[in-house]
């Protein structure tokens, strides 16, 4: 009984968790201002061949700045001229403009999500077939 219960409690903190997680995931990707970045150019990093994208970007005030993507890789060198879509975040509370992040086509944050849901899912079932098997 006590394995039983203990495997139940494990699931529900793993679907409660996962729950919560992908709540503040959504609120937090709310809070962004996405907009239009133009990229004008593109920096090449030492050693390899891969480069980062050099944008241009209006933020929420109008200000126009301009920032260097943190991913190498090879889409920066053909496609200057390009408009994406890019996310900045609040402003800090030191006056400093928010952080400019091109959001990625893959999202693996979901994929950990959906594992932690499911194996809180199997920890429930498993504690309810101990404790099914423990009462007969």
């Amino acid at each position: 009984m006590l394995v039983a219960s203990i495997c139940i409690a494990i699931g529900l903190a793993a679907i409660v968790a996962a729950i919560v997680w992908f709540a503040l995931r959504h609120r937090r990707a709310e809070r962004r201002f996405r907009t239009d970045a133009v990229v004008i150019g593109s920096m090449g990093r030492p050693g390899d061949d891969l480069r980062a994208m050099v944008l241009e970007v209006t933020d929420r005030d109008g200000t126009t700045r301009t920032v260097t993507d943190t991913f190498y890789s090879n889409f920066a060198a053909g496609h200057v001229g390009r408009v994406v879509e890019v996310d900045i975040e609040r402003p800090t509370t030191d006056g400093k403009p928010g952080r400019v992040r091109v959001p990625r086509q893959a999202d693996p944050t979901f994929l950990l999500n959906a594992l932690l849901a499911a194996a809180g899912v199997a920890f429930l079932l498993a504690g309810m077939f101990i404790l099914m098997q423990a009462t007969m």
